[in-house]
């Protein structure tokens, strides 16, 4: 008995000394957004689709999460407030922050919306070398004109009536002791987050609801004004993924990895996906071959996206049926949160599955932050679940470095 607990305790420390090398050696890269938790209706302020209390703990449940992810570097989106709530991530986390700012509307120190001040922030390990790239405005309008005049500069400075979407980046020194041939020099990496303009939509997950019932069910001016709608936010998809591809190539030193991590607000096969992926852009959850259930975004088992049928669509002011067509289309689950890299030279397939450029071996993707709801009734949407710490869940690869 006592050699074979011996021989246990020696194969469990070997276990751990392979883990431990193997993440000594490696970087982990996530992304998650992080749901602000306004339901987009007001003027002084947006209503609330959570109390106080029920914020605070989600909180508290974000970052426990995040602590277990254990990523090297973290991509958020929704930061509300910015810049408090940046900071207070980077303390919880013991990281360093960079942030940019979305969507804040009219300030000058402080202003209405008075809850409103989200944006994107990178996560950075303290002893890293970085440097912040700046940000990028992908989409709103700046036009002299008082209906479509929209400028954003910093949380506290804004005069902004349109929603507008940004890009920001940070060049990363991978540290010599994470690689494990200990090369000459650090490698940089060209590290960007995103959120592209939210939906509405026609995609592969809600074709056939829309086609089989909601059309159907419309006036012919109901459907022209939703259709059009569609048109028109899948275009400025595609113009921002276009955007964003250019100015990340703008930034990119030669021979560069880049990644890019982010909610893109599209599924695999959309147009703007593919506009990206024709850029050289890899989709790694495609990269790894994963399993087909791949939703970040699914309302049926999250109850926090489940409250999503009280967001508030611009559109939606049209009437009320057309409120509720938007809703379920958006109800449908779908993948929309994506870690992209982009290597520094073309590869094959094959090549790709096993070494991903500078970065190295691209170990795992998967997904993080999925609960495990319980149905109270078959025909609501009431879960009893503590687990859900937004309304997406996250994405996370890990990097073996060579």
């Amino acid at each position: 008995m006592v050699f074979k607990s011996k021989l246990t305790s020696n194969v469990m420390d070997i276990e751990h000394t392979l883990q431990s090398s193997v993440a000594s050696s490696g970087i982990k890269i996530a992304t998650l957004n992080t749901w602000n938790g306004l339901n987009g209706k007001g003027r002084l302020q947006f209503g609330k689709l959570e109390t106080r209390s029920e914020r605070i703990e989600r909180l508290q449940r974000q970052v426990e999460l995040l602590r277990e992810v254990d990523a090297d570097i973290i991509l958020l989106q929704e930061v509300n407030p910015l810049p408090f709530r940046a900071h207070w991530y980077a303390m919880q986390l013991g990281k360093k922050e960079f942030n940019v700012t979305c969507n804040s509307g009219v300030k000058l120190g402080w202003g209405p919306p008075y809850n409103l001040n989200e944006g994107l922030c990178a996560l950075i390990p303290k002893g890293w070398k970085c440097e912040f790239l700046g940000k990028f405005k992908l989409s709103g309008h700046f036009q002299f004109s008082p209906f479509r005049l929209s400028q954003i500069k910093s949380p506290y400075l804004s005069l902004q009536f349109h929603e507008a979407r940004v890009a920001m980046a940070v060049r990363i020194w991978i540290p010599k002791d994470r690689a494990s041939q200990n090369p000459a020099e650090t490698t940089s990496v060209l590290i960007s987050t995103a959120h592209l303009h939210h939906p509405p939509s026609l995609s592969t997950s809600n074709l056939k609801l829309w086609e089989s019932e909601i059309r159907p069910s419309l006036s012919t001016e109901e459907r022209d004004h939703l259709e059009s709608s569609f048109r028109k936010s899948n275009s400025r998809r595609i113009k921002e993924m276009d955007n964003l591809g250019i100015w990340l190539a703008s930034l990119r030193k030669a021979g560069e990895p880049m990644v890019l991590g982010g909610d893109f607000n599209c599924e695999e096969g959309s147009e703007p996906y593919k506009c990206l992926r024709r850029k050289g852009w890899t989709d790694l959850w495609k990269l790894r071959k994963q399993p087909e259930f791949s939703h970040t975004w699914n309302p049926s088992e999250n109850p926090l996206a489940a409250k999503s049928m009280n967001f508030h669509f611009k559109d939606a002011d049209f009437n009320e049926r057309v409120e509720t067509a938007l809703h379920w289309l958006d109800f449908s689950p779908r993948r929309i949160d994506y870690l992209f890299a982009h290597a520094p030279s073309e590869m094959s397939e094959v090549q790709q599955t096993t070494v991903f450029g500078a970065l190295g071996q691209l170990n795992s993707v998967h997904r993080f932050g999925v609960p495990n709801p319980t149905l109270l009734k078959e025909d609501t949407l009431r879960y009893t679940t503590p687990e859900a710490v937004s309304d997406h869940y996250g994405v996370v690869a890990h990097f073996q470095m060579l």
